[in-house]
């Protein structure tokens, strides 16, 4: 069980002679405004960042994908990795949210990969793969190379990243390469992804190519809770000061519980990438048991199919999580931070500005 990184912070109920309306916050969902007016919406703001699918069979990742899209988590994927030849995912059927990575070497890419989605998310650091590398492993090229997930066209080892010429050559650039993807994709909003590196010079020139929102990659940092929460609200800031108080901001923290992203909300994020509740799905065996009929040679049609079996093993794994942070985050109160949070540790209560309870 993931240990719970904002332990210090509390939620803060209501005063004792407040009553509690419990309708004053219906829905989870959000609201995502582009740059030219118009709304993406999204049903939770809980988003899976970075599945690696090339771990899961081709015919798994077809259906896991969908599954986990279908509890309203928005779900990060390419056509080639989750669809194969004339199969394609359920993930793409355009009512599911669904967000498109965009790297700036475009492997794997596809122009179909434009074609209804949700959010692009146009990605503009290296991320270290687990072996240490900038690159990307052969199993993974493999799923991006051919319709099987398995042959590879590029001789079978280690390609690395960015070694292509990048879409991107500067940030002076990148506002072109926005209104070009939105033009590509109308339907979505385009995210741009950054590492929490050198932010005050970064993202002010970012945020002046005008982006839907921004993702902030804390994940491999390994920061305790103090320090993802203050680096939550420095970024807030600057997007605030920079831009706009209404535009996105999406973490991807690591591992977290549900109440940790419930606070993590409270505290200037807009969406949390729950990767780390998503880890399990790597230990199951996704093939549907044998009946005692189809054991012993007979036609079973109550076999469930592998889209409903695997629909059930992505709710064991993540409906209770899902539901608490939504039933928390829901009984998250407005207004200032010091509304919002409390905390006995007077460290923190200095640090983040939150209501000292001691």
């Amino acid at each position: 069980m993931t240990a719970a990184l904002l332990d210090p912070l509390h939620l803060l109920p209501p005063p004792t002679t407040q009553p509690w309306d419990a309708l004053r916050n219906q829905s989870p969902a959000r609201r995502i405004r582009r740059a030219d007016g118009s709304v993406v919406n999204m049903p939770l703001p809980l988003f899976w960042y970075a599945p690696d699918w090339y771990l899961y069979p081709l015919e798994v990742s077809r259906h896991l994908a969908a599954a986990v899209a279908q509890m309203g988590v928005c779900v990060a994927a390419l056509r080639s990795e989750v669809a194969g030849g004339d199969h394609p995912s359920p993930l793409h059927d355009e009512a599911m949210p669904r967000l498109v990575p965009y790297r700036p070497e475009r492997y794997g890419f596809q122009c179909t990969d434009f074609d209804d989605a949700q959010f692009v998310d146009l990605r503009l650091t290296l991320v270290r793969e687990p072996s240490g590398r900038f690159a990307f492993p052969p199993a993974q090229v493999a799923r991006w190379e051919s319709d099987s997930g398995k042959e590879t066209i590029s001789g079978g080892g280690w390609v690395e990243a960015a070694s292509f010429p990048p879409d991107v050559a500067d940030l002076m650039h990148l506002g072109s390469k926005i209104v070009q993807i939105r033009t590509l994709s109308p339907s979505a909003a385009v995210m741009v992804s950054i590492n929490p590196i050198d932010l005050d010079n970064e993202l002010p020139a970012i945020l002046d190519a005008d982006p839907d929102g921004i993702i902030l990659r804390a994940d491999r940092f390994h920061l305790t809770g103090i320090q993802l929460a203050k680096l939550i609200q420095k970024t807030r800031r600057i997007i605030d000061d920079r831009h706009s108080a209404t535009l996105p901001l999406w973490i991807v923290p690591g591992p977290i519980t549900a109440d940790d992203a419930a606070k993590l909300i409270a505290l200037g994020a807009s969406a949390v990438a729950i990767d780390a509740w998503c880890q399990p799905l790597r230990e199951e065996d996704f093939r549907p048991p044998a009946s005692a009929a189809a054991r012993l040679g007979f036609t079973d049609n109550k076999t469930p199919s592998a889209q409903s079996h695997i629909d059930a093993i992505a709710a064991t794994h993540l409906r209770a999580s899902i539901e608490r942070f939504t039933g928390m985050l829901l009984s998250t109160l407005d207004g200032s931070v010091s509304e919002r949070l409390g905390t006995f540790d007077q460290a923190w209560a200095e640090t983040l500005g939150v209501r000292f309870l001691g």
